[in-house]
């Protein structure tokens, strides 16, 4: 997912995505560690993941943040990239699915169960603290939402070289 991020980036930027030099990394632990031992210049990772390394006193420095919106936490003074004048937005998301002849009765409770799991106090806990945005869909919404990103991840990768379009 970094990879497919930093190459909508590049060339929302203007830039060809297959000449950004990306080094694939395990996860975003390697990548922080890369990035303050000086073995690349820069990093993308995770909110949650980058958040404990940001701050006063920090050997990093966040550059910009791929949501619409700014986040909260030790983040929130850092712009998106449309603040900085690049189009572009990309979120990491989690999706639950079923079977497609799973039955509409219980569609209608999952997503009961999971709009109902939002509004918690441990989710707002687990939202805050790991640079969450509530994007909760429900069946039909997220179906056309996955088809969408259908579409720009297989642009995207085929700008890479990594899908024939």
């Amino acid at each position: 997912m970094d990879h497919i991020s930093m190459a909508g980036l590049a060339a929302a930027a203007g830039l060809g995505a297959a000449d950004v030099n990306y080094i694939a990394f395990s996860g975003g632990g390697e990548v922080l560690t890369n990035v303050m031992g000086g073995h690349v210049a820069a990093g993308i990772t995770g909110a949650g993941e980058a958040s404990g390394q940001l701050g006063e006193g920090s050997q990093l420095r966040a550059l910009g943040v791929s949501s619409p919106e700014r986040l909260s936490g030790v983040l929130a003074d850092v712009p998106t990239y449309q603040e900085q004048g690049i189009e572009y937005t990309f979120d990491i998301w989690r999706g639950v699915l079923g079977a497609p002849d799973m039955p509409a009765e219980a569609v209608a409770y999952y997503e009961d169960l999971f709009a109902r799991m939002q509004e918690t106090e441990a989710w707002a806990q687990a939202r805050d603290q790991l640079g969450w945005l509530d994007a909760y869909q429900a069946s039909e919404e997220f179906g056309a939402f996955l088809d969408e990103q259908k579409e720009q991840f297989s642009t995207i990768l085929g700008d890479l070289g990594l899908l024939s379009q």
